[in-house]
């Protein structure tokens, strides 16, 4: 997205560049008109540079960027409105450079930018004099938002898949197929923006590392996929799994709103556990040391402070003997 903002920075310099190397004598129209221009440019520019500087280090929401290339449509038309003799002749460059921009959203978002590119121009020669007077510019932008979308289709498509799948895959852990930490701390971030109790549940794997020693890493493995999987089953379908790293997993609830429903879901946790410990390791002293945080406090608060939380309730789990199940309201 940073990519993105750059290249929107770079485009308004530009445009205010044209506008202040053309001859005053050859500007379209009221030479007010070029000075409007610029005094809008003035205003769009700062805030592309804030836009940039803003995104700096955040994540945004893909829909926000959305917005953000087909509202580039309507800024294009203001300057090729108020300005067109600077900026006509390179119109047919920026609409295959926004065409090319527009590939990684997906065919819906190229089709509508090209659109809007349309309707535009068809204004533009409506009721501008200077594009009705100069019909081969008007035809090249038109010709271009016309035949380079189906060239593109097919391309944007397998662009936009592609980029979905590996945003998925970036949100899982390879060996379990369970969410990650990158995913968990998204889900955080949307728990307390939301300001709804939830509960989070940090478990961690007693002795596991005596799976490892005595049966094998194929075998530790093999039980870490079963517990994602024996978790999934027998929790609620509100209730997601995330793996953190090792023998650690954590268990979010957004439908949790009493200490005792908490209780009874880190109670359904541990037994999951035990039961696929049965199953895949019954001679070693394996089990789940819970800590189940009711989170009821937003403000002031990031996800990392949560975790810390509930990771301290699973420690105080395991000093009283492990194999334990520690609830606690904040």
């Amino acid at each position: 997205m940073l990519v993105r903002c750059r290249q929107r920075v770079v485009f308004a310099a530009l445009a205010v560049l044209l506008v202040l190397l053309t001859p005053p004598g050859s500007l379209e129209g009221p030479a007010g008109h070029a000075h409007f221009y610029l005094g809008f440019m003035a205003v769009y520019l700062p805030l592309a540079v804030f836009q940039w500087v803003w995104l700096q280090g955040q994540q945004r929401p893909q829909w926000l960027e959305k917005a953000l290339y087909l509202a580039d449509v309507p800024v294009i038309g203001i300057g090729l409105w108020l300005a067109p003799v600077p900026l006509a002749f390179s119109s047919p460059l920026v609409s295959v450079l926004a065409l090319i921009r527009g590939m990684r959203y997906g065919p819906r978002a190229l089709g509508l930018h090209c659109l809007l590119g349309g309707l535009l121009f068809v204004v533009l020669w409506i009721a501008h004099p200077f594009w009705r007077d100069n019909p081969p510019l008007l035809l090249s932008n038109l010709f271009l938002l016309g035949i380079l979308p189906f060239h593109f289709y097919r391309m944007s498509r397998k662009i936009h898949e592609n980029s979905r799948s590996l945003s998925e895959e970036n949100l899982l852990d390879p060996l379990t197929r369970a969410f990650n930490r990158k995913a968990l701390e998204q889900a955080l971030w949307a728990a307390l923006a939301e300001q709804k109790t939830f509960m989070v549940g940090f478990i961690d794997l007693d002795n596991f590392k005596q799976v490892n020693d005595t049966l094998g890493h194929h075998w530790g493995d093999k039980l870490l996929r079963r517990v994602c999987v024996r978790l999934q089953l027998k929790l609620r379908t509100e209730d997601r799994v995330y793996r953190l790293s090792g023998d650690e997993f954590v268990v979010l609830s957004q439908a949790v709103n009493r200490p005792d429903t908490a209780a009874c879901l880190g109670q359904r946790i541990r037994d999951a556990v035990l039961d696929v410990v049965a199953q895949v390791a019954p001679n070693l002293p394996v089990s789940a040391s819970v800590g189940v945080l009711v989170q009821t406090r937003y403000q002031g608060l990031t996800a990392g402070d949560v975790l810390r939380a509930a990771d301290e309730l699973m420690y105080q789990a395991k000093r009283n003997g492990k194999n334990q199940v520690v609830v606690a309201e904040r």
